[in-house]
């Protein structure tokens, strides 16, 4: 991995892809600073600590940045936010608003009621 994801079921996910068919497996992912709450908040997850190496002093690392490192334009204002840490991804409970319920056989019900009140009434007459 080069970068953590931001929801940890999908750090979960890329790591169970590494070990198949009851075979081991070995993740390795690069964490930057930016990235230490990720890698906690999976830790937590997992409840497991991840073994943590150092970068090795061999490896030539560029100067060049990505664009989530480089300088925001926009003064001290945040107008990207960050993603929370609590996201559940496509696992949530519905809007109130989003929840239908069926009251179709309440209504076939009351109409039924409502047909045969008025049906004896009109023998009445």
């Amino acid at each position: 991995n080069f970068d953590l994801p931001e929801t940890p079921g999908d750090y979960l996910h890329r790591i169970g892809r590494t070990g198949r068919a009851e075979e081991a497996g070995v993740a390795i992912s690069l964490v930057a600073e930016a990235e230490e709450e990720y890698q906690l908040v999976v830790e937590d997850l997992m409840k497991l600590k991840i073994t943590m190496l150092d970068f090795p002093e061999t490896v030539e690392v560029s100067e060049i940045l990505l664009p989530s490192e480089k300088e925001r334009l926009g003064g001290d204002k945040n107008y990207l936010q960050m993603p929370s840490l609590n996201s559940r991804g496509a696992y949530h409970e519905k809007k109130d608003k989003n929840k239908k319920v069926n009251r179709a056989e309440e209504k076939r019900r009351a109409r039924r009621l409502e047909k045969k009140r008025s049906g004896r009434k009109k023998k009445k007459s």
